[in-house]
């Protein structure tokens, strides 16, 4: 780890427009890509979170004072892969009652089913497509995160403005029948929703 450290300290000396670090593991990391960032370098990196909004509690976990967490983030971007359902032999299936409204589905849309077929190794699924959540910053979430941090004032605020989210993203996929409410729940549900 000390080598990468050094490494990016030399880049930095050059004085580049853009920065790529692979992925941010550790606090010293952290801290090199906080210090860039907040100098005028476009920095990006990987970080392990369950979600957009966990990067900030994550990076605040790793030694990242919070006003400097909120000076150096712009954007984040949290995906997840979920699987396709079969385009061969997906089944029709309308919400029928209140069983899937806990999830935000309605009563009568119109959802598909995974099966399993000959073109598909009998699964129901083929291939994967992508979920996003994407926290684009603005003065309002910077203030919140400088006197918070990560809280629920933070969640409020990206859910009345129409942050997107994972769970968003998903519904969006299994009500155009591209993959299943299963995959729904997987993909989105080991996620903390406020």
């Amino acid at each position: 780890m000390y080598i990468i450290l050094i490494q990016i300290s030399s880049i930095l000396r050059q004085d580049p427009d853009f920065i790529m670090i692979g992925e941010i593991r550790d606090e010293e990391t952290a801290k090199i890509a906080v210090r860039a960032s907040i100098t005028g370098h476009l920095v990006l990196s990987t970080l392990h979170t369950n979600g957009a909004m966990a990067t900030v509690s994550r990076l605040i976990d790793m030694g990242i004072p919070s006003y400097l967490v909120a000076d150096s983030l712009v954007v984040v971007l949290a995906q997840r892969l979920v699987r396709k359902l079969c385009p061969y032999c997906k089944l029709e299936y309308k919400v029928m009652n209140e069983e899937f409204e806990h999830l935000g589905f309605k009563r009568g849309q119109k959802t598909y089913s995974s099966v399993g077929c000959n073109k598909c190794y009998e699964t129901g699924y083929k291939g994967r497509t992508v979920i996003y959540e994407l926290l684009e910053m603005d003065s309002n979430h910077r203030s919140i995160i400088v006197r918070n941090g990560i809280s629920d004032e933070l969640w409020k605020y990206c859910n009345e403005n129409k942050s997107s989210s994972l769970k968003d993203s998903c519904k969006t996929l299994v009500l155009n029948g591209i993959t299943s409410i299963e995959e729904f729940v997987s993909a989105t549900y080991s996620y903390n929703f406020k």
